[in-house]
């Protein structure tokens, strides 16, 4: 509960700085960076903190893709508000949240169908490979 909590004064107060912007960019192409800059800064600072998560992880730390997952993973959450996010923790009832993946995959298919497909599965519940599961609990801690 206290996680949830903190999510939603994440979600009030973000504090994304020019300091994760920097480090985006060393992971982001142009056309990369242009997505994730129209994320909310909520879900800007969640990716941060989910790319952090990653790189310290010794297997997904080195993974190109792992990183660049951690970045745009929730590039297809559009203008959703708190109380949206807060209905669909509670009730699963937000049709933007449930289908972010299916928008985050339609953003990116044309610039990188590999990042696309991860996308699309990233909140899969019966995933095999061992490094999307490990992506899976860094962002569900973040």
């Amino acid at each position: 509960m206290f996680a949830r909590i903190k999510q939603g004064i994440t979600f009030l107060i973000p504090n994304y700085t020019k300091k994760d912007d920097e480090l985006m960019k060393k992971y982001l192409n142009n056309i990369e960076q242009e997505l994730f800059f129209k994320m909310s800064d909520y879900d800007k600072k969640h990716s941060i903190k989910v790319l952090k998560g990653v790189l310290i992880n010794l297997s997904l730390g080195k993974n190109k893709k792992m990183i660049k997952l951690a970045l745009l993973h929730d590039v297809g959450k559009e203008n959703i508000s708190l109380f949206e996010r807060i209905n669909y923790v509670l009730f699963q009832k937000s049709e933007k949240l449930k289908n972010h993946s299916k928008k985050g995959y339609e953003k990116l298919k044309n610039i990188n169908l590999e990042l696309a497909n991860l996308i699309l599965i990233h909140h899969n519940e019966k995933l095999e490979d061992e490094n999307m599961i490990g992506f899976q609990k860094i962002d569900d801690e973040n």
